[in-house]
């Protein structure tokens, strides 16, 4: 996922936060991205690459992209520092395989 970051006030501000967490479907949270973002100027752009595995489990679940979680920037509104974003982690149904060599023969499967 790639989140671009813009500085959309006329004020510069002190550095902040970049926190994104993964909602799981029984509510529980886990932070997959925390980082300091610098100083912007009016109209710079900061972007942000972000990697998630899936092979925490299969189901539904949210992208929680919080900036500023510590409320370090004076704003007048601070309900625009979140976003939610839906997706589904479809389960595996792909068997898995081993093949096992033995010096340089392959072993055969047994039942």
């Amino acid at each position: 996922m790639v989140l671009i970051f813009p500085a959309l006030n006329r004020f510069l501000f002190t550095e902040t936060i970049l926190n994104v967490e993964v909602l799981n479907e029984d509510d529980s949270r886990q932070t997959i991205y925390y980082q300091k973002v610098d100083p912007l100027q009016y109209n710079e752009y900061k972007h942000f690459e972000v990697a998630y595995n899936t092979s925490s489990g299969s189901g539904s679940k949210s992208f929680l992209i919080t900036i500023d979680p510590e409320n370090n920037v004076r704003e007048l509104f601070e309900d625009n520092n979140f976003y939610s974003i839906p997706f589904y982690v479809r389960p595996d149904t792909t068997t898995p395989t081993i093949t096992l060599t033995f010096d340089g023969n392959d072993i055969q499967a047994w039942n």
